[in-house]
């Protein structure tokens, strides 16, 4: 389950030895256009091959979307990973798909995390080396009061513990309480109305260092039901990194499929998608087109408005306004390659683990052994932190970095141990993408709904086409959100080409009543 709106249990319904379903006889073997390579496009051909259909993949760009690994040096267990880079152990369905293709993780190292037990703390000209388990007075008061605040706006402690339990009758009964409860209410506000965060000084220094993997000002803005859905998931906590970069995940479902359909490379970057009879006409900017059963677009879903130009009558009301609204996060990132993870040496460490309220906003050290490869993330950053770096080229963008290491930690050696250029995104700059990745506004969630619940509103022949992705999850940021929404629109497109699931293993949609989510 990931996420409490509709608390399916996808990973049961894949793990069934009865199989997700399969399309009517008549249809078996006929192809479906999947837009986007990214996760969520890669899951939905991997399933769709289950269902006995053959998918077709598109991307301009190349298989990974927001899942871009950028290695550093040759068999680099440590890339730079310009999008994703952590995933929860508690998200299921990341690693259900983690084990099916063989890959290995590895503690990702999160400040004060057991990865990276030390961390430097530098907010307000403030510098304190602050150590697990071992929290300053006012950091200590800092996560209390978070805790304290989460539980006295929402019961979180018992919508966690159901989620965990996969207690399906406990989350409905709870959530949507919440829902109702918070739906126009910023994470900003409450932590202006919560007694435990009386004084603005608590609140920026929560600002800053947040909770579970960094900090959370630029998120005030947004709805707390963002975060609260976050909590209540446990994904912002016990992260682990893949050995190799998380690029090689949908790297490994696209080589599944390609086995599976024969499909030797992408098809381009699409143009258009128009009804053609009782199918779909998918045209790529090369001037190629092609006839499809059914399409499921994982590509940002403004894109569907503004650059796919898809043919409006295949877009619901709902869908259409959602994508003109939806919220978008910024992000940027700067990493550099070191030859070793020499702030692993044995005595005091040269260079940590940072959090900061100036321009880098966090420091990140991947490395497990002293003499082993490193690599070092220099910056990332979010919002109008993010905008900080807009139009800096990769090594502008280090070497200001770097001067503020200079200053917070003299000798930080990463000058001395640098073996490469340094890498850098800006998620807004790049070709094909709207931002980082979607966080609602408060007020936003009918939009939200409106998108995820497309998959389960029935189509007329010629209208198969469904929104799958990161932007129509529950859980912007998070990849088994984005995996759950092409699970949801591969089970609508298997119902939509007459098919079904077993009665002993029904999909998202047959309990889409029991387990809808709430509407405003």
């Amino acid at each position: 389950m990931t996420a409490p709106d509709f608390p399916f249990d996808h990973v049961g319904w894949l793990e069934s030895p009865h199989g997700i379903g399969r399309v009517g006889e008549q249809h078996l073997g006929r192809s479906v256009a999947v837009i986007g390579a990214g996760i969520a496009g890669t899951v939905a051909a991997d399933a769709l091959c289950a269902v006995g259909l053959r998918p077709v993949v598109y991307d301009g760009v190349g298989v990974g979307g927001r899942m871009r690994s950028v290695p550093l040096r040759a068999d680099d267990p440590y890339p730079a990973e310009l999008g994703a880079m952590r995933f929860s152990r508690r998200d299921a369905l990341v690693g259900h798909y983690l084990r099916a293709v063989g890959l290995r993780t590895y503690p990702f190292p999160n400040p004060l995390s057991a990865a990276a037990p030390r961390a430097l703390v530098d907010v307000g000209g403030v510098r304190r080396v602050v150590t697990r388990g071992a929290l300053p007075d006012d950091l200590a008061a800092v996560d209390r009061a978070w805790r304290a605040t989460v539980e006295d706006v929402a019961d979180m402690r018992l919508v966690r513990d159901a989620l965990a339990e996969r207690d399906t009758g406990t989350v409905t009964r709870i959530w949507p309480k919440i829902v109702r409860a918070l739906d126009e209410v910023s994470l900003r506000a409450v932590l202006l109305e919560s007694p435990y965060f009386a004084d603005r000084a608590s609140r920026e220094l929560f600002g800053h260092v947040g909770f579970g993997s960094g900090g959370w000002d630029t998120d005030f803005d947004n709805s707390v039901l963002e975060v609260l859905r976050i909590v209540a998931a446990g994904l912002d906590t016990a992260h682990v990194g893949v050995v190799g970069g998380c690029q090689q995940l949908p790297r490994r479902l696209w080589q599944r499929t390609r086995a599976a359909t024969g499909q030797a490379e992408l098809g381009g970057e699409v143009a258009s998608i128009v009804r053609d009879g009782s199918g779909l006409l998918v045209t790529e900017r090369s001037g190629r087109s092609t006839r499809h059963a059914a399409v499921v677009s994982t590509a940002p879903v403004r894109h569907l408005l503004l650059r796919l130009r898809v043919a409006e009558e295949l877009l619901t009301p709902d869908l259409v306004r959602a994508a003109e609204g939806i919220h978008y996060m910024a992000s940027s990132k700067v990493l550099v390659p070191v030859d070793r993870a020499y702030w692993l040496d044995p005595g005091p460490p040269r260079l940590l683990t940072t959090l900061t309220d100036r321009h880098p906003r966090a420091v990140y050290l991947f490395g497990e052994t002293a003499d082993g490869p490193g690599t070092v993330c220099l910056s990332y950053t979010w919002n109008d932190d993010a905008d900080v770096f807009r139009g800096i080229d990769a090594e502008d963008r280090a070497e200001a970095c770097l001067r503020y290491l200079d200053g917070v930690l003299p000798g930080h050696g990463v000058r001395e141990h640098r073996r490469g250029p340094a890498v850098a995104v800006t998620w807004d700059e790049q070709r094909g993408c709207v931002d980082a990745f979607s966080q609602n506004l408060p007020g936003q969630y009918a939009l939200q709904r409106g998108l995820y619940c497309d998959f389960v509103r029935s189509r007329p022949p010629g209208f198969g086409f469904y929104v799958a992705g990161d932007d129509v999850s529950w859980t912007g940021g998070f990849a088994g959100g984005a995996i759950s929404t092409a699970l949801n629109a591969v089970w609508a497109v298997t119902r939509h080409l007459q098919g079904s699931c077993p009665v002993a293993n029904p999909g998202p949609g047959d309990r889409y009543a029991e387990l809808a989510p709430v509407e405003l």
